[in-house]
């Protein structure tokens, strides 16, 4: 179990097959949550919908269960430091401002 943020509403969460049960892994999902938010300026007070962090951020979580399920290192370079910030993955280098 972990604590929900109170931005996301609070509380703990217990979900078996999500990164609630990593707290190091849960936090890589929050660090590109945080990104593609501030990237496109997403205010949920103001009404903007938050669906795009939310779909961004839950491909860490899945290339970085993979990584741990299957023994693969997908997620070895995150965040990778040496792009220019547009995409925090690095899956498609250069495309990320295009999508």
């Amino acid at each position: 179990m972990i604590q929900n943020s109170v931005a996301e509403g609070g509380g703990m969460l217990t979900v078996a097959n999500s990164p609630n049960n990593d707290p190091a892994q849960y936090a890589l999902v929050e660090a590109e949550y945080d990104f593609w938010s501030a990237y496109y300026g997403i205010d949920k007070l103001a009404g903007d919908s938050d669906w795009y962090a939310r779909l961004k951020s839950a491909a860490i979580s899945i290339v970085r269960g993979h990584d741990r399920q299957h023994g693969t290192n997908f997620a070895a370079n995150y965040p990778n430091d040496g792009n220019d910030g547009a995409n925090p993955l690095d899956l498609f280098p250069g495309q990320a401002k295009d999508l």
